[in-house]
């Protein structure tokens, strides 16, 4: 997913839950889980979303829908980049692991 957001306060909200901290501890903090999608980056051009599979656009905010990269993890259906890293269990995503293994 594709987020545009014209009021800069709103957007600077947004990033704060879409920075490199969010990936430590449980992760829940994260951007993707507030819209529940498997990706979501916050885009500095209307021209990102409309070269989008899918758009919309209000005067808050512009939405593109692409294709999220990666594979879907067979536990919770997140697509994500990691899917095959643990070898315990190679059809699962970070998150998963870390909730498997206690780490969560």
């Amino acid at each position: 997913m594709l987020l545009y957001i014209l009021d800069q306060e709103l957007r600077q909200q947004l990033e704060k839950f879409n920075t490199a901290e969010s990936l430590t501890g449980n992760q829940v903090d994260e951007l993707r889980y507030f819209v529940l999608a498997s990706q979501v980056e916050l885009v500095d051009s209307l021209d990102d979303i409309k070269k989008a599979d899918y758009q919309s656009e209000s005067d808050l905010v512009s939405v593109g829908v692409i294709k999220a990269e990666g594979k879907k993890c067979d536990r919770c259906w997140n697509y994500s980049t990691k899917v095959g890293d643990f070898k315990d269990d190679p059809t699962i995503c970070e998150r998963c692991n870390s909730a498997l293994v206690g780490d969560f």
